[in-house]
């Protein structure tokens, strides 16, 4: 059983959100502002986490490229 954080919960939704907003991926930066994260390294170890879950896709070397695959809703860990 995978362990959603907080903070990957918190990401997914934006991804989700900037998605249906937009109609494209947020850049790894937009996420950086988008959840107040110091780095893109954290916001690389997001992205990661969520697509080793299955809850995100990416193409390697290509940007935009995350799409939210598994639309079931990920535990609210407040």
């Amino acid at each position: 059983m995978f362990i959603m954080t907080p903070r990957m919960s918190a990401c997914l939704k934006f991804i989700s959100a900037y998605w249906a907003e937009r109609d494209y991926a947020p850049s790894y930066d937009e996420i950086k502002v988008g959840l107040g994260a110091k780095s893109k390294g954290t916001v690389s170890e997001l992205v990661s986490k969520l697509e080793e879950r299955g809850y995100i896709e990416r193409t390697p070397n290509l940007a935009r490229s995350i799409r939210v695959c598994r639309r079931d809703n990920p535990p609210d860990v407040s």
